[in-house]
């Protein structure tokens, strides 16, 4: 996905106040699930560098960001229809309290991670948002994109693009609102086997996701099955990763402190948990983003929740102050109940991995309180 778009996506649901509850990662009420999602998308072929070694991965980036190159858009050769099943890693987790539990979050992870970056096992009580939402008494999905995690991995040339993952999307979305997850699913369910409703009563929003990409053009995005065979041996060409530490860094995470606020930064092991957990994209994917079209959404009536890192590098070349436009927004949904735009202070683009993570959950969790969800 292009660096410097964001794809924002949520569900909405009636809000439950119940208290924290301490649990370990073996602990949370939660399933896995393999999601087979049929979709029909409209992607493209791309005049682009392949990508079978570092080599390569380098010259894909140079060749991507040299200002004479033909953008994205100059680059497709032709359309390509997409029609096919796609088997998708979810994760389903259904809190033991609250009223209002069937209503669920889908929530949908930026490039270069899987959905482990809603479930953050260092500090969970900080940093998991999957946590966040079962304290407050809400279902979630978290579920690897296509071509990442344990999510199908197809060609990254022709199909592993985002029109494809914004259908994908739409149809996990689709399986939810008919109540159709776990009879659609493999995987084991004993452990939710009386929460088979949960998916029966959802309202859809866009509510501060943010994903992103590694930018193509740093030095040190590496060709995935040669930067870590063990970790990425089943990638095959046109996969790339950030191959360093320092690249998920530059990427993902910012020192910067927001002195007013008295907050910013990271914790080291929160840097080793993101370089763990980084994931390869595909190289057209890098490209695609002009071809999702996503036009204005007049058809939506519901409060709408922008979340922006203030100190993001890849959204806003570091200070995302001022970088919502209100005018614009309010194009984009001329009929949204409420638009609201949200800084998470002395934050990297990484927003579940900073200091402070738990603050941008709770004002999430206040917007839908605010609008009676």
């Amino acid at each position: 996905m292009a660096a410097a778009i964001t794809v924002a996506f949520g569900l909405l649901f009636q809000h439950v106040h119940a208290a924290a509850v301490p649990r370990s990662i073996n602990q949370r009420p939660c399933i896995n699930l393999t999601l087979p999602v049929s979709v029909t998308a409209q992607n493209a072929v791309y005049d682009v560098v392949h990508v079978d070694n570092n080599i390569d991965a380098a010259a894909f980036a140079v060749d991507s960001d040299t200002y004479s190159s033909p953008n994205s858009t100059e680059r497709i050769i032709k359309a390509v229809p997409i029609k096919d099943t796609f088997n998708i890693s979810a994760q389903l987790c259904v809190p033991s309290h609250g009223l209002k539990k069937e209503s669920l979050q889908i929530a949908t992870h930026g490039g270069g991670f899987d959905k482990r970056y809603w479930n953050v096992e260092i500090k969970p009580s900080e940093y998991s948002y999957v946590d966040a939402c079962l304290d407050a008494g809400y279902s979630i999905l978290t579920y690897d994109r296509l071509g990442c995690g344990n999510s199908d991995k197809p060609d990254a040339y022709t199909v592993g693009q985002l029109p494809l993952d914004l259908e994908i999307l739409h149809g996990i979305t689709k399986m939810a609102r008919n109540g159709q997850l776990l009879q659609s699913a493999t995987g084991s369910r004993s452990k939710l086997s009386t929460q088979r409703r949960h998916s029966t009563r959802l309202y859809m929003s866009a509510t501060a996701l943010a994903a992103f990409s590694p930018s193509a053009s740093s030095p040190t995005t590496e060709y995935a099955p040669q930067n870590d065979p063990e970790l990425f041996g089943d990638f095959t060409s046109g996969y790339v990763v950030p191959g360093t530490k320092s690249a998920v860094q530059t990427g993902f995470f910012s020192t910067r402190r927001n002195e007013a606020a008295g907050v910013g930064g990271f914790e080291p092991e929160l840097l080793e948990y993101g370089f763990a957990v980084r994931q390869p994209i595909a190289v057209t994917q890098l490209l695609s983003s002009s071809q999702l079209n996503l036009g204005v959404a007049d058809q939506f009536m519901g409060p709408v929740q922008f979340m922006l890192a203030e100190f993001d590098f890849l959204s806003c070349d570091g200070d995302c102050k001022g970088a919502a436009d209100p005018d614009v927004l309010q194009a984009l949904y001329p009929n949204a109940k409420d638009i609201d735009v949200y800084i998470q202070k002395g934050t990297g683009h990484g927003l579940t991995i900073h200091r402070g993570a738990d603050v941008g959950y709770k004002a999430s969790l206040d917007f839908l309180v605010k609008n009676g969800l």
